[in-house]
């Protein structure tokens, strides 16, 4: 089982900042997340390590306390690649209107730095929401390549095609 540990900063709802420690295994597909602080221990156990960090930081909000890491930064979202193949430990700082950048936009989300803006789990969904509808993706649909789309004209000639086979095909039959 492999195991990394990483300092955070909490910062309680008197402003103070404390240190905590949090600790990410890793056993075949299954991740485990804790997080130490104050004789306290927060564990989860899933997939998604973002998923896993949002988890415990609800248990958090529910005491008043934020994370100061990019994971719990307003403007921060690992894409769902990043999910799927690292458990989304590297996620990209969206900026309204932008899509991000390699490889200047993606970061650590245990790390901290000056640009961090600790917010809810709640008001981070909110913002990518907000982000999504910024860059014209439709959170609500499945994204489908070009390459993939039938353009008009496609559907209708695809309808000649088989209207033909089907005459050709019934003046086959009945000859």
């Amino acid at each position: 089982m492999l195991e990394e540990r990483k300092c955070v900063q909490l910062i309680l709802d008197n402003g103070i900042i404390e240190n905590g420690n949090l600790i990410l295994r890793h056993d075949e597909n299954v991740f485990r997340l804790s997080l130490e602080f104050s004789n306290q221990v927060i564990a989860k156990t899933g997939h998604s390590v973002f998923h896993l960090l949002q988890q415990i930081r609800k248990e958090l909000e529910a005491n008043r306390i934020l994370l100061n890491c990019y994971g719990a930064s307003k403007n921060v979202r690992p894409s769902g690649m990043s999910i799927s193949m690292s458990g989304g430990i590297r996620a990209y700082k969206h900026i309204l209107g932008t899509k991000p950048k390699l490889p200047e936009d993606l970061v650590d989300i245990f790390e901290t730095g000056p640009d961090v803006r600790p917010v809810t789990v709640a008001e981070q969904d909110a913002f990518f929401d907000e982000w999504l509808a910024s860059v014209g993706i439709d959170k609500n649909k499945k994204v489908i390549p070009s390459s993939v789309k039938i353009n008009r004209w496609s559907k209708w000639i695809l309808f000649g095609i088989f209207i033909l086979a089907l005459v050709c095909f019934c003046f086959y039959v009945l000859k």
